[in-house]
């Protein structure tokens, strides 16, 4: 049993496969209670986890055919965004209804227990964009912000959070394994079949 657990954790391990708990924070258990309107930048802040790698993060958008939108992440403070952008998503097409966005392969390192911020940026347009829910009752660890059309200045709203799914690993995904890591892998199930073939010979 042990040899089992042991070849298959060495099969993972060779195929950069995730062998290690997540961390989920997730608020679309809560809502939407409504979309955001005239505003040109929304944000969902987030404390890093004990899971520190930034996996993936999920949102939703209201119906804009034409329109794109992307993801940046941010370090934050009590004033908003600080310095760059950590994280820049590519552009993404919205369609002419409501739709859920999956940013994957993040791979993004954090501080855990530091505040930053997930932003959506619109690309300056401000009808009705974010879904968002009017109460914190899933996820304490952070709030929805906002900037108002024609403003640059980022207001907290602390009682509302953004409709989004966030997923934590503890480590950085490991690059497409080698194809030496193929063949390790293939010696250790090869070990695994002659060890099973040797002891059936033993009790046979």
């Amino acid at each position: 049993m042990f040899k089992n657990k042991l070849l298959l954790l060495m099969a993972g391990a060779c195929l950069g496969l995730p062998l290690e708990a997540t961390t989920i924070l997730n608020t679309y258990p809560d809502g939407p209670t409504a979309y955001t309107n005239a505003f040109v930048l929304e944000a969902q802040t987030f404390t890093a986890p004990a899971d520190t790698v930034l996996s993936s993060f999920q949102f939703q958008m209201f119906a804009a055919l034409g329109q794109t939108v992307q993801l940046e992440v941010f370090l934050w403070s009590a004033g908003g965004p600080v310095g760059s952008s950590l994280f820049t998503s590519a552009s993404m097409a919205r369609i002419n209804a409501t739709q859920d966005f999956l940013v994957s392969n993040i791979n993004l390192s954090l501080t855990q227990g530091d505040l930053y911020g997930a932003v959506i940026d619109s690309g300056g347009y401000y009808s009705f964009n974010a879904a968002f829910n009017t109460n914190r009752n899933s996820y304490t660890g952070g709030n929805m912000w906002l900037v108002d059309q024609g403003s640059t200045t980022w207001n907290t709203y602390q009682t509302d959070n953004l409709l989004f799914q966030a997923t934590f690993v503890a480590t950085p995904n490991s690059p497409a394994p080698e194809p030496g890591a193929f063949l390790l892998m293939g010696a250790g199930l090869t070990t695994l079949a002659l060890l099973r073939r040797r002891r059936s010979r033993l009790y046979s």
